[in-house]
């Protein structure tokens, strides 16, 4: 049953025109979920409970929550507490194949007995049960999920010291492959196929060591590329410049766009976006205008703490700051996805230092000031 002291209403209010939000782009509207007592470093969307809406799955420092969408974008935490680690790394997938999304939460500590990572298993609704599993005991940063082996199940890869990759049995258990590529501090870890030869590489970026391909060999067998990539904290793939390949936008201290060949290697394009710790990257079309944009979420540095952008693409990955100014609040994880059900990416923002907020695009896309409308969470007596 929900607890009725953790369900919000939320009602909209028009707050004002502000000259520091004031945009030449794009326009969202903010929408607060809770004022969340635990720092927040991951997060991820999906149908949690298959009502055909997307859900949130929140990863904190303590235990993790679900947030259920009632369809039109507003948010109720459905009353779970799972974990009580700092939940730095999370990926959604159907682990045990049975139909829903079930969860994997990468942890961080000191002590290896804390840092273990957990598989909860769904149960169609949005319940999750811990299946007993403890993959691992180091830092995770991140993770992505997808069929490495070609057996038909998702599989893991977790960026850590290096990657490891993570076997799935079908069931959703997970053994390690024994496979560690590289050992530098891994940020990001991405499953993509980058030489368009239908199995799956991986990118793996570093905080300070710079990034590497490594190339699959159809049965998940890895091969360095042995490219020179720029760092990154933050990674994501899509065919940015329109040539039918998939392309980088990592997110660092300042982000950069690598274009690929079609074979897996990449070359700069030698743009400089930004100028803080960007610690996610989402990519999708956010302007409706069929070319894919970039929302990027700002934590702070010791140059500046800047809040989240948006840069928008002009169709051959060239980027340009939309001017959009979103939170700044030590911003550590993001996800895009249609909340609300009007056909354009929203976006969740999940924070540090502030509450999570639910951010609703306008979806038209033009270009002249917009203004904000705040929905408040208010408690119910």
């Amino acid at each position: 049953m929900i607890d009725k002291k953790k369900l919000f209403v939320f009602t909209t209010s028009i707050l004002s025109f502000f000259a520091y939000y004031q945009v030449s782009a794009i326009t969202f509207n903010s929408k607060n979920i809770e004022v969340e007592s635990l720092p927040t470093y991951s997060l991820s969307l999906g149908d949690l409970d298959g009502d055909g809406d997307l859900d949130i799955f929140v990863g904190n420092e303590g235990p993790n929550t679900v947030w259920v969408n009632d369809g039109n974008g507003n948010f109720i935490d459905n009353g779970q507490s799972l974990g009580q680690k700092k939940t730095t790394a999370l990926i959604l997938g159907d682990f045990d194949g049975d139909g829903d999304l079930d969860a994997v939460e990468g942890n961080s500590a000191i002590a290896p007995t804390e840092s273990a990572n957990l598989v909860w298993i769904n149960d169609g609704k949005g319940n999750f049960s811990d299946s007993g599993q403890l993959l691992g005991d180091s830092l995770s940063r991140t993770f992505d999920r997808g069929d490495v082996d070609g057996d038909g199940d998702l599989d893991l890869i977790e960026g850590t010291y290096g990657v490891k990759i993570w076997l799935n049995d079908g069931k959703g258990n997970f053994t390690n492959s024994g496979q560690l590529l590289g050992t530098n501090n891994t940020t990001s870890a991405v499953l993509v196929d980058l030489d368009g030869d239908n199995d799956l590489d991986i990118f793996a970026g570093t905080d300070t060591r710079g990034s590497q391909v490594w190339l699959n060999d159809g049965k998940g067998v890895y091969t360095s590329s042995n490219q020179n990539i720029s760092s990154a904290l933050s990674a994501a793939f899509q065919d940015l410049d329109g040539d039918g390949d998939l392309d980088a936008f990592l997110g660092h201290i300042t982000n950069t766009v690598w274009l690929n060949d079609g074979k897996g290697f990449f070359t700069d394009t030698n743009q400089a976006l930004g100028t803080s710790s960007s610690f996610d990257v989402n990519l999708g079309d956010l302007d409706g205008d069929g070319d894919i944009d970039a929302f990027i979420s700002n934590g702070t540095n010791n140059i500046s703490n800047n809040p989240n952008q948006i840069w928008l693409n002009d169709g051959s990955a060239s980027f340009t700051n939309s001017g959009q100014n979103l939170d700044l609040s030590d911003t550590r994880a993001a996800d895009l996805g249609d909340l609300d059900g009007d056909g354009d990416l929203d976006v969740v923002i999940g924070n540090i230092s502030f509450t999570n907020q639910v951010w609703a695009n306008d979806g038209l896309g033009n270009f002249n000031y917009g203004h904000f409308f705040l929905v408040q969470a208010i408690p119910m007596l």
